[in-house]
């Protein structure tokens, strides 16, 4: 199972999510597993912090469970406008939010709000999920803007941040 590309999926596919969150330069939102490939903010990290066998029974497992954090990166106004409406898509693909608790960084200003889910699955009803959130997906196709995609940068190299506008 997939659930790295079940949870990006259902992500992408919440428009207000997909709206706000910073592009690559190919327009896709940064939501990424283990690490965003580019420092622009705001963003949505995860990973998968515990998993195993769910139940079984004459050496076949019939479930998987798993616990993910996913952390929002975002302003302080933002991470309140998101933060709903990130655990409420994870709800709608199964997932129940065991922890929740927030951050800031003092280099960035920028508020690392993370969430601790947690879901026991089937291959069934995962195999249903992942194909309905890959045909959601792929029905909301979205042009790709050839601009530099809008956001807010840091170097941490020199501690300065600046804002790209559209």
């Amino acid at each position: 199972m997939n659930i790295e590309k079940l949870i990006k999926l259902s992500l992408l596919n919440n428009e207000m999510v997909y709206s706000q969150l910073a592009k690559t330069s190919e327009g896709i939102p940064l939501i990424n597993a283990l690490r965003v490939p580019e420092g622009k903010y705001p963003l949505i990290e995860f990973h998968q912090i515990s998993g195993g066998d769910g139940h079984s029974a004459d050496d076949e497992v019939y479930t998987e469970r798993y616990t993910f954090q996913v952390t929002l990166v975002a302003d302080d106004e933002l991470y309140l406008d998101l933060r709903g409406v990130i655990k409420e898509t994870l709800r709608n693909v199964g997932f129940r939010v065991i922890n929740e608790y927030n951050s800031k960084n003092i280099h960035t200003n920028k508020v690392h709000y993370a969430i601790h889910v947690r879901q026991s699955y089937d291959s069934v009803w995962y195999e249903r999920e992942i194909v309905r959130q890959q045909a959601l997906y792929d029905m909301n196709v979205h042009e790709v803007d050839n601009n530099l995609p809008k956001g807010e940068y840091f170097d941490e190299g020199i501690g300065e941040s600046y804002e790209i506008l559209p």
